[in-house]
């Protein structure tokens, strides 16, 4: 599967397993849980991994609409096309503001390290590649948990009514580049995400559900436990210790 800015393409497995027990501690009794939520999907490096219960509803959000579209269409049996753009080409796609599953795989694989629309660059490695890439998306969207997902476009707060959820968050980290979407400009430039106030709501949320996030640090008012840690190399080519919080009330 293609690389995703700030995804879990490698690490992913191991946080599901984490999750995975949870959520197999909470399938009966008062307190079971209703579902299992991931408001920042992404390209699910994560979600792929999560074991199917039938009983439990699954949802999934993302700011990044054409990514959100291509999964959506992805468990209708659909693969991407390999058509390889040129560099005007993905300019004018990356520039027209309008959002569509095309879009979202085209984004990501025809652009420097994964980066969502940042750089066009496809090598060679990377075009032979493409075909696998494509059926990579159709197979996770239709062959794991993810074809039981369902999709919605927007940020973070629009799941903010959960009670009885187990959910995971992998948000833009603190100091980093942020994230971008087909609103964003600028060749480079990502939006910018505000830290702080998701750890307000991932506190709030807490008290009817149970809240996992990835991140490097917790702002000191956070109460929490470290379910799961991990070396990470940033954008900088810089050794990080990842870690996956716990929310504590």
């Amino acid at each position: 599967m293609t690389r995703y800015h700030g995804g879990k393409h490698k690490n992913g497995k191991k946080i599901a397993q984490v999750l995975n027990a949870e959520i197999d501690k909470h399938l009966t009794g008062e307190n079971r849980y209703l579902g299992y939520c991931e408001p920042f999907h992404g390209m699910l490096g994560v979600y792929r991994h999560i074991n199917y219960k039938p009983d439990l509803i699954y949802l999934a959000g993302d700011t990044n609409k054409s990514v959100m579209l291509m999964w959506e269409k992805a468990q209708t049996g659909w693969i991407p096309s390999c058509d390889v753009l040129t560099k005007e080409e993905f300019k004018n796609l990356k520039y027209n503001g309008e959002s569509t599953a095309e879009k979202g795989f085209i984004g990501c694989t025809q652009s420097f390290g994964g980066l969502y629309f940042h750089n066009h660059c496809v090598r060679e490695q990377q075009k032979k590649a493409l075909p696998g890439t494509a059926k990579r998306v159709s197979d996770i969207a239709l062959n794991s948990v993810v074809s039981k997902v369902k999709f919605s476009y927007g940020d973070y707060t629009q799941f903010s009514d959960l009670k009885n959820f187990l959910i995971y968050c992998d948000p833009p980290y603190e100091n980093s580049s942020g994230y971008r979407n087909d609103q964003s400009r600028g060749n480079n430039r990502y939006d910018y995400f505000d830290n702080l106030a998701f750890w307000t709501w991932t506190k709030k949320m807490a008290e009817h559900n149970t809240v996992f996030v990835s991140e490097y640090s917790t702002p000191k008012n956070v109460d929490y436990e470290i379910a799961y840690a991990f070396h990470q190399l940033d954008n900088n080519h810089n050794i990080r210790n990842e870690k996956v919080f716990k929310i504590l009330v």
